[in-house]
């Protein structure tokens, strides 16, 4: 027989509990059994008890009263270890503060957003909208919501269904819009439509999503624009041949975000690596398909960034380094 150690009757008395050496005697679970307490139509909050040294919680959660705690330390820790029924009677605290912890909590089922998707404060909502266990049931509901900020929250969430972010992409509000064509599950018609939009937040945001087509993403990188310009040279999407005219801009930032690029053709890493810009520099020190010899070339840069940056570089050979390294030391 072995066996394990744990609290004694009066919580700071350790004694030894026999257990089988074929099986270990399951660990209670101290959150089921709070679930299965009966919880009265009150407003409870969690008074946990704690032992010692023990990093495990002696007996079940105990539920008490609310008011019977001015401070905010055991709604903290009800928000995140209630079972729903009593998150269920939390939201419907007169204090925000609680609502807004619960609402804030990692922890927070669908069931107790779907409660808070109506509250009158704006900030409550605009979490509920942003939770990332929000299902699309509550995004659609919250569609329809007077506050812009918890448009925009909803339309840019990964969890919208399709038709709302189609049509928060409508919306008369432009910051809205621009969250909904930020999304990656926006459909390829709308990026296609919105991709000549007077607004260039509205056509900068086309140009940096995934599913932007070819046809919309090569309009746009000729855009008059640079912040469309810089977007559309981020794109995934983007091929070598329009990387490579992309190179020429005159806008800094467009050829920093073409010589990041992982689809950047060796001979415009090689031409980018004598910019006159050190920043554009220094991002093709550390592209990894920058070839031995330019990193060789960049090691010896005025600009220490732009060196530091090409000694880091993987693909740099073993013996340069070694020799970097060697001449950095005697300096």
């Amino acid at each position: 027989m072995v066996g394990s150690w744990d609290l004694g009757a009066g919580g700071n008395q350790y004694r030894r509990r026999p257990q089988s050496r074929l099986a270990s005697r399951p660990r209670p679970n101290l959150l089921g059994q709070a679930r299965r307490q009966p919880v009265t139509p009150t407003t409870y909050r969690c008074d946990q008890v704690w032992g010692g040294y023990c990093r495990e919680p002696v007996g079940p959660p105990r539920w008490t009263h609310l008011g019977h705690y001015p401070d905010g330390s055991r709604v903290d820790y009800a928000a995140t270890h209630a079972p729903a029924p009593v998150l269920l009677q939390l939201v419907r605290d007169r204090d925000r503060d609680v609502r807004l912890r619960i609402v804030q909590s990692s922890n927070t089922l669908p069931t107790v957003l779907r409660a808070l998707a109506k509250d009158p404060y704006e900030e409550i909502r605009l979490g509920v909208a942003g939770h990332y266990r929000c299902p699309p049931q509550i995004l659609r509901l919250m569609a329809a919501d007077s506050s812009a900020q918890v448009l925009q929250r909803v339309a840019g969430h990964r969890r919208a269904p399709r038709d709302i972010i189609v049509q928060l992409a409508g919306h008369h509000d432009p910051a809205v819009a621009t969250q909904a064509l930020k999304n990656r599950w926006c459909s390829v018609g709308t990026l296609a439509q919105h991709s000549t939009d007077v607004s260039t937040d509205m056509r900068a945001a086309v140009a940096g999503n995934r599913r932007c087509p070819p046809s919309a993403l090569w309009l746009l990188a000729a855009d008059p624009e640079p912040a469309v310009r810089d977007r559309a040279a981020g794109n995934p999407k983007m091929v070598g041949s329009k990387l490579a005219q992309l190179a020429a801009d005159t806008w800094g930032p467009v050829r920093i975000e073409v010589a990041c690029h992982p689809n950047t053709p060796v001979p415009v890493l090689r031409r980018l690596s004598r910019d006159p810009s050190e920043s554009v520099r220094a991002t093709v020190a550390n592209n990894r398909r920058t070839p031995p010899d330019v990193l060789e070339q960049l090691l010896q840069d005025p600009v220490g960034d732009v060196a530091s940056q090409a000694a880091d570089n993987p693909g740099l050979p073993a013996h340069l380094l070694a020799m970097w390294q060697l001449a950095h030391d005697k300096h």
